[in-house]
C-alpha cells in the first residue's frame, strides 16, 4: 500500500469515527464509584478526539495549513475536509507522513469506538496510576492518572485518563491515550501491564452512571451485581497477583457489609414479629402495635407484614363472637387508629412549632417594651429640660421689659 493509499484509509476512517463521535457520543459524561472509594467523571470533549484518532494537529500548524491558536477539534475538521490538498502539497513522504499520525494510528481507530463510549460489562480492572511510585524503575513512565482495561472479542482494549486543570473542569477527566490489543499482541500486552500495574492499585467499578444533557438523557445509577463482583474480584485479585500490584476493594466492600448488615437487621426485625403473631395466634388473642413496638422500636413494619397481623387479628375477634358494630372490624378500627395517631402527631408537631414562634415572639416583645420604656424616659428627660429652657428665656424677656420701663 502507497502512502497515498494508507493516508486515505486514514483519513476515511477518522471521517467516520467523527460522524461517529458527534451524533452519539459527544456530549456524554461517564461517572464511576470505584471499589477503592474514588468517584470518576470521564468526558470525552471535542479537543480530546484528534489525539484520540492519532493525528498529529501540531504538524498541520507546523505546515501552516491552520492557523496556530485553532483548536485541535478544528485543526482535525480542516485536515478532514481538505484531505486531497494536504496530501498534495506535503507530497506525503515517509517522514511527513510520520509527522502527521501517531505510530499507535491504527490501534487507536480500531479502538475509538470501543474506549469513546465507556461501559462496565467488559471491564476487567481499572489501574489507579501514580508515576511517582514507578520512579527510576520506567524510562518514560505514563501520563494518564487512571487506565480501564477491557476485554472483548479476545481485544483487550486500554483508556488511559488524566485529571483536567481545576481551571477546565473540576474533578473531571478526560482520554490520555486509546489503543487495542489483539490476540495476536498477547506479549505487548502484557508487557504493558506489567508496566502500569506494578506496584498501583488495581480496583473496580461498582456503580455506573451515563448522562447526556443536550440530549436530556440521564441513566439511573447502575449497580454490579453480585455476580459481576465475584468476577470483578476474581480479576482484580488475579492481575494484582500477577503484576505485583495492590488489591484495592476495600471500601466497597465495606459499604457491602454495612448494606447487608442493615437487611440483616430488618429480616431480624421481621422475623421477631411473625414469631410474635404465631404465639397470638395460638393463644387466640390479638397482636397490638404497642406490644410490638416495645420489641423492634419505632422501626417501621412491612406493610405485607402489617395487613397479616391486622387480617389475623380481624380472625380471632371474629372467632371470640367480637362485634365491633355493623360493617366495623378490628384491622379498620386499627386503621382509623393510625390514622388518628399519625394526625395526633402532626397536630403535637405544629402545636411545638406554635409554641416556638410564640416564645420567640415574646422575646421580641419584651425587647420592644423594653426600647418603649427606654424611650419614654429619654422623652421625659428632655421634656423637662425645655420646660426648664422655657422659664429661663421667659424669666430673661421680663427681665428686659422691667429695665425698659425704669429707664
Amino acid at each position: 500500500m502507497t502512502n497515498y493509499e494508507k493516508f486515505e484509509s486514514i483519513h476515511d476512517a477518522m471521517k467516520k469515527l467523527v460522524e461517529e463521535y458527534e451524533v452519539k457520543y459527544s456530549n456524554n459524561k461517564y461517572s464511576m464509584t470505584l471499589a477503592n472509594g474514588d468517584h470518576l467523571e470521564i468526558c470525552a470533549f471535542k479537543n480530546n478526539i484528534a489525539h484520540m484518532l492519532g493525528l498529529k494537529t501540531d504538524t498541520l500548524k507546523m505546515y501552516n495549513f491552520v492557523k496556530s491558536d485553532t483548536s485541535s477539534y478544528d485543526a482535525l475538521k480542516y485536515f478532514l475536509e481538505n484531505m486531497t490538498y494536504i496530501s498534495t502539497k506535503n507530497k506525503l513522504n515517509s517522514d511527513q507522513f510520520d509527522n502527521l499520525f501517531s505510530k499507535y494510528v491504527d490501534r487507536k481507530l480500531n479502538s475509538f469506538t470501543k474506549n469513546i463510549c465507556v461501559r462496565t460489562d467488559d471491564m476487567c480492572c481499572v489501574v489507579k496510576y501514580n508515576k511517582e511510585k514507578t520512579y527510576m524503575m520506567e524510562d518514560e513512565p505514563e501520563e494518564s492518572d487512571y487506565f480501564l482495561i477491557r476485554q472483548a472479542n479476545n481485544n483487550y482494549y486500554v483508556l488511559g485518563i488524566k485529571k483536567m486543570d481545576d481551571s477546565c473542569g473540576r474533578d473531571k477527566y478526560v482520554p490520555m491515550t486509546s489503543r487495542v490489543y489483539s490476540k495476536d499482541d498477547q506479549q505487548e500486552f502484557e508487557k504493558f501491564m506489567a508496566k502500569i500495574v506494578n506496584n498501583q492499585e488495581v480496583t473496580y467499578p461498582y456503580v455506573f452512571k451515563i448522562e447526556n444533557r443536550v440530549q436530556c438523557y440521564s441513566s439511573d445509577n447502575l449497580w454490579t451485581s453480585i455476580d459481576q463482583k465475584i468476577i470483578f474480584v476474581n480479576n482484580v485479585n488475579r492481575i494484582a497477583e500477577k503484576y505485583n500490584g495492590i488489591a484495592s476493594v476495600g471500601k466497597e466492600f465495606a459499604s457491602f457489609l454495612s448494606k447487608s448488615s442493615n437487611i440483616n437487621a430488618k429480616n431480624q426485625n421481621n422475623y421477631a414479629i411473625l414469631r410474635m403473631l404465631i404465639e397470638a395466634v395460638r393463644g387466640q388473642r390479638v397482636l397490638g402495635m404497642d406490644e410490638i413496638e416495645k420489641t423492634i422500636g419505632n422501626e417501621n413494619i412491612p406493610e405485607d407484614i402489617n395487613d397479616l397481623i391486622l387480617s389475623c387479628n380481624d380472625l380471632v375477634l371474629e372467632k371470640g363472637n367480637v362485634s365491633f358494630g355493623e360493617n366495623e372490624s378490628y384491622s379498620v378500627l386499627a386503621n382509623e387508629n393510625t390514622k388518628l395517631k399519625a394526625e395526633l402527631q402532626e397536630l403535637k408537631e405544629e402545636t411545638l412549632k406554635i409554641k416556638s414562634m410564640n416564645d420567640e415572639l415574646s422575646v421580641v416583645n419584651a425587647e420592644l417594651k423594653s426600647r418603649v420604656i427606654t424611650a419614654e424616659s429619654k422623652w421625659s428627660i428632655m421634656s423637662k429640660a425645655f420646660e426648664e429652657a422655657n422659664t429661663l428665656v421667659q424669666n430673661d424677656e421680663n427681665s428686659e421689659s422691667i429695665q425698659k420701663i425704669i429707664k
